[in-house]
């Protein structure tokens, strides 16, 4: 080969890689702009910045929307434009976690999607939704026994390994009765969404502002003695911090009219955290 072709490929590489370094540059920078104009943003309006702007929104396959439709109330009473954000947001977790059958389960697009949906109703009201402390989703037929604890667990979340673990069995049990307070996957993804935020290299700017107001609250020990003496959320709330959000975002989707008129401050401080109104996607208060 000449030498002034090794020396014009030469030119090149060095070209590319500083191109590389410097788009790489560009995009922290620009990266850390955005994050300062949405502090002010919030700080501001007290509402999150762009949450639900794409720009090229992803699809299912054709009729895959039905299962979104048939297992999410949400869903189902969502304007036609914020559904297709919906459906992006379901591709897009899809394409970002390795789904695994364990125990013999087999695992299919089917199952992939609700529980794609199931993070997707959690964090829908904010801009980040990808959970990417999340790596991998295994899936049991089943309750399974962690390995490490010798515990029969229904589902279980593992910030060292990256993953989460649900019974399929127990996490359909949790979608077919949306009234019960019992949803596996609402419940399995909070804790993920707490500790991501603990961790502090992803969480949402707007969910991390308004996170601080709630546990204000819960941890002031007039309101926490108020709350632990209130029959309205169940008893294992009060097993700790991380066990109490995720049980009160159960109750918080699946019985809305009811934590409303039972505890109205802590209501309206979820759905501030959330940015969402589960109320919104209740067409008719029970009993009338």
């Amino acid at each position: 080969m000449p030498q002034s072709v090794e020396v014009w490929i030469s030119f090149v590489i060095i070209a590319l890689l500083v191109l590389v370094i410097i788009a790489a540059i560009l995009t922290s920078l620009l990266n850390s702009a955005f994050g300062f104009i949405e502090i002010v943003y919030i700080f501001i309006t007290g509402r999150p910045l762009a949450k639900h702007f794409v720009l090229f929104k992803k699809t299912l396959e054709p009729g895959e929307e039905s299962i979104l439709f048939n297992n999410f109330r949400m869903y189902r009473h969502l304007p036609e434009s914020e559904k297709a954000v919906f459906e992006h947001r379901v591709v897009r977790f899809m394409e970002k976690k390795q789904f695994i059958g364990m125990s013999g389960f087999n695992v299919t697009r089917h199952h992939m999607i609700i529980i794609s949906g199931i993070a997707v109703k959690l964090t829908f009201g904010l801009r980040r939704y990808s959970m990417p402390i999340i790596k991998k989703i295994l899936i049991f037929p089943q309750a399974f026994k962690n390995l490490g604890t010798g515990n029969v667990h229904k589902g279980e979340f593992n910030l060292n390994a990256g993953h989460v673990a649900f019974s399929w069995r127990d996490l359909m049990e949790g979608i077919a009765d949306p009234n019960d307070n019992l949803h596996l996957g609402l419940h399995e993804f909070t804790h993920a969404l707490m500790l991501e935020m603990m961790k502090g290299n992803w969480a949402d700017t707007y969910f991390k502002y308004r996170y601080a107001d709630v546990e204000a609250i819960i941890k002031h020990p007039k309101n926490a003695r108020y709350l632990r003496e209130h029959p309205y959320l169940r008893a294992y709330a009060h097993t700790n911090k991380m066990e109490f959000f995720a049980v009160a975002v159960e109750h918080f989707f699946e019985t809305p009219y009811q934590f409303k008129q039972e505890l109205p401050l802590l209501y309206k401080k979820f759905s501030l955290m959330l940015n969402i109104d589960p109320l919104d996607f209740v067409p008719v208060k029970p009993g009338h």
